[in-house]
């Protein structure tokens, strides 16, 4: 069977703990995740000149994931300083980076061409380089190719502007409840409820489904086409280590299983299995077990 090519484009860095330094940014989390529940996973982002540069790409290819679309920028490998509170990561995300100077390419387009699905968060819009080959990539894939937006909002780096025009792009939106309450802000809806809030979005942009994170209490995933409007419970297989790329994990997991023909609900609970593994687990990147890999 031919593996489904699916793309993260935007960041890529590394996490700086306390403990020590880890590969991570959503885009690159995400595309490990896709390769893991066997599909073709591929990031695009960029890494600076330098030994950090150096070392994530030694990674990806540690991970048997190609960096054929990891380009080299004249600015520092990207960063992040994570601080971990009882399980729930703080970030400190620096800026003028390679990942902020991400250049449309020629590899690129062909690369959307071959595309299934592609993931895109509102972080790698910080910069207007990286947003531009962002769209860029997305105006070149195929009508049939899904388009997740994977909203992440850090620190002050989103607006309405960006939020509407990648909510423009999007067939599928992933959103957390934490991240809830500021989104509907920034697009000056004010306070509404969810359902009413749900309900404008699929009004006002072109969504096929919306994917609702919940933490600890699961996820809900709303489908209209299929009349579907399930609350899936939260799946926790042991102790929380922390919550670094459960997002992404559960975002691959999901993307997959609807690229394999999964309805929504068996999607999300497939997914919600696997965020739950990647809570025990320290960093974004775990190794998967097999019973929680797509067969």
């Amino acid at each position: 069977m031919k593996k489904n090519v699916i793309v993260g484009i935007g960041e890529i860095l590394w996490d700086i703990f306390p403990e020590g330094k880890k590969l991570g940014g959503a885009p690159c989390n995400f595309a490990y995740h896709s390769a893991a529940q066997g599909a073709e996973g591929i990031t695009v982002s960029a890494v600076g000149e330098d030994q950090d540069g150096n070392e994530i790409i030694a990674g990806i290819k540690d991970r048997k994931l190609t960096t054929d679309y990891i380009s080299r920028a004249p600015y520092p490998t990207g960063t992040v300083t994570v601080k971990v509170n009882d399980g729930i990561p703080s970030y400190i995300i620096h800026q003028d980076t390679a990942w902020d100077n991400l250049k449309w390419t020629e590899n690129l387009h062909t690369l959307a061409a071959q595309t299934d699905a592609v993931c895109f968060g509102s972080l790698a819009q910080r910069n207007s380089v990286t947003a531009n080959t962002i769209y860029k990539f997305l105006d070149s894939v195929r009508e049939s190719c899904v388009k997740i937006f994977d909203v992440n909002l850090r620190q002050n780096f989103y607006n309405e502007k960006l939020l509407r025009k990648s909510l423009g792009y999007a067939n599928i939106l992933k959103i957390s409840d934490e991240e809830l309450p500021a989104f509907a802000v920034a697009l000056d809806f004010g306070t509404p409820s969810e359902e009413d809030l749900f309900k404008h979005l699929f009004e006002e942009f072109a969504l096929d489904m919306l994917v609702y994170t919940r933490g600890e209490k699961g996820c809900r995933c709303i489908c209209p086409k299929t009349k579907t409007d399930d609350l899936i419970p939260a799946n926790s297989p042991g102790k929380l280590a922390d919550t670094v790329g459960c997002g992404d994990s559960f975002t691959a997991a999901f993307t997959v299983g609807i690229l394999r023909g999964l309805s929504p609900h068996d999607a999300a609970s497939h997914a919600v299995k696997v965020a739950g593994f990647v809570s025990t687990c320290s960093g974004g990147t775990p190794e998967i077990p097999v019973e929680l890999i797509l067969k």
